[in-house]
């Protein structure tokens, strides 16, 4: 019943607005105080739920321990900054130089706060249309898609209306505005979505390396550490597979992420690699919101121990 009337809302822009607004307003006003008034008793319960071991926010040691940490208690205004897909082109440029910055940014083909005003005629035949205050939230167009405006321009406005991870306690995502971006479609040779890889960097040093590959068709996740060790692991449900040929400029891309992740005690970079071009993905300040389970345990120790809470960074 509550599925059917929700999308009964969505089917009027006016009622979803509506809907979203009063949403938003429940999460900030009512459910986050009443968290923080119970010790965030529900978010405590879903870490035990997740991983099978009580969240310690007085003294966390494990990995996940520590994202929930830093959702709740990390205040950094850099985290909004890079946690922005707009706004983190200035960020990048300012760290890596503007030349740098350009041959790893994805080319930025439009941005807007009104979807309304997109002219599809004038978009290439292929690019990625997504919101820059959310993850996992995008639409592909390829070359021989044929797509409805109207659909794309109302999902758009869903995405704008949302407040990504609030829910979760993602701070860094509170306080973004919102807007539409429209990039170029990032492929391999054979026209497939490029591996991603995500960088786990401390204080400006990269000590792992997760490699998602085939995505969308026959997904493959493998764990490494930095010197390129396969890591027998299960993260999120998926075993790590080991087999995975180094990427040309591999070093390259560790320098760049070690650069990029200098001011923060804890963050993913992620890349993308075709043939030796690199291009930048996102920073990630909150991988799974501190709820990928990490199999076995040692795991999340070990991914956890070169991660200083109290080392350059803002507190609550």
């Amino acid at each position: 019943m509550k599925q059917f009337i929700k999308n009964f809302i969505k089917k009027y822009d006016f009622l979803y607005s509506a809907y979203n607004k009063i949403r938003n307003k429940y999460i900030r006003c009512i459910y986050i105080p009443l968290e923080k008034s119970t010790n965030y008793k529900n978010e405590k319960k879903v870490f035990e739920n997740k991983h099978g071991y009580k969240l310690n926010l007085k003294d966390p040691k494990t990995f996940n321990e520590k994202v929930v940490w830093k959702k709740l208690y990390n205040r950094n205004k850099l985290l909004t900054i890079t946690q922005d897909k707009f706004l983190y082109r200035k960020y990048i440029k300012d760290k890596l130089g503007s030349k740098k910055a350009n041959d790893i940014l994805v080319p930025l083909i439009h941005s807007t706060k009104e979807p309304e005003s997109i002219s599809f005629n004038s978009l290439p035949d292929e690019y990625i249309i997504k919101p820059n205050n959310a993850a996992g939230r995008y639409f592909i167009k390829r070359k021989e898609d044929k797509i409805n405006k109207e659909t794309i321009i109302k999902n758009c406005k869903e995405w704008l209306s949302k407040v990504y991870g609030i829910k979760l306690h993602e701070w860094a995502y509170k306080d973004i505005e919102p807007r539409i971006l429209i990039e170029k479609l990032i492929t391999d040779e054979n026209g497939s979505i490029a591996d991603d890889y995500k960088f786990f960097c401390y204080n400006g040093k990269c000590k792992f390396v997760q490699v998602i590959s085939n995505r969308h068709v026959d997904e493959k996740r493998s764990i490494y550490t930095s010197d390129w060790e396969f890591l027998d692991i299960k993260y999120k449900g998926y075993r790590s597979v080991p087999g995975v040929i180094k990427p040309k400029n591999y070093n390259k891309m560790i320098e760049i992420a070690e650069v990029l992740s200098k001011d923060f005690n804890f963050v993913r970079i992620d890349m993308y690699n075709i043939n030796g071009n690199i291009f930048f993905g996102e920073f990630t300040h909150y991988p799974v919101s501190g709820h990928g389970k990490i199999e076995p345990v040692d795991y999340d120790y070990e991914f956890g121990k070169y991660w200083d809470i109290n080392k350059d960074e803002a507190r609550k």
